[in-house]
């Protein structure tokens, strides 16, 4: 099966990586949620994500942080 491309996740990307950072963006990221988007800013560049891929996301940070901190005893 091929994944069909998001439409609505790369506009909403574009239009987030247009404007600069100091911009307020709270119109569009009210809009997002209420489309299921979720969205994180890291190293300059916006990065838009589905509500499925925002909980997967999630539970990787979680489980590789503790992992990683065990590892490394902190």
């Amino acid at each position: 099966m091929r994944d069909k491309p998001d439409y609505k996740k790369t506009y909403f990307e574009k239009i987030l990586n247009t404007f600069p950072h100091t911009f307020s963006l709270n119109g569009i990221m009210r809009v997002m949620r209420q489309y299921g988007y979720y969205c994180e800013y890291d190293n300059g560049h916006y990065y838009v994500y589905t509500q499925h891929e925002w909980e997967i996301k999630l539970q990787y940070e979680d489980t590789a942080k503790s992992i990683l901190d065990q590892l490394l005893g902190v």
